[in-house]
Parts: C-alpha cells; structure tokens; sequence
C-alpha cells in the first residue's frame, strides 16, 4: 500500500502525488474517479470498460486460504 498526502487549494484543487501518478499511470489529462464511501474517499482512474478492470484488479488480487483465514480472524479479534 502507497500512501501519501496532499493538500486542498483555495479553489478546492489537489495536486495528486507523483508516486500515485506513476503507479496509477496518470498522465496529463487524464480524468479520475472518485468513489466516496464511509471511510473515505477512493480515487480511480476513470475507465470506459469498467467489468475489463475489475477482471484485471480480480487477476492480481490472489490470497492463499491461509491468508484469508488469517484476515478473517484478525477481523473477528479488532470487533471484540
């Protein structure tokens, strides 16, 4: 996970980090989505095959069952 901060200008612009940029691959006018949901705001790349990049994220998102079933009990902890 890459994380990184930017701040909001006067007419309400942000300036998205040249890390994100490049692993987003954003270039000059590209446009972006951006998702809000309770916890936060997520920005995408804005995409005219929307089901093509979902199949790609699916392809690189791969979590063995050990893993899951470690997700699954660290959740269940940070809920007691």
């Amino acid at each position: 996970m890459i994380a990184e901060s930017a701040s909001v200008s006067s007419k309400g612009q942000v300036t998205i980090p040249k890390n994100i940029r490049e692993k987003l691959g954003l270039e000059q006018g590209s446009e972006v989505s951006f998702v809000l949901k309770d916890e936060g705001v997520t920005l995408l790349p804005k995409s005219d095959d929307p089901m093509k990049d979902m199949k790609d994220l699916k392809s690189k998102i791969s979590f063995s069952e050990e893993e899951i079933n470690s997700m699954i009990k660290e959740s269940k902890t940070a809920w007691d």
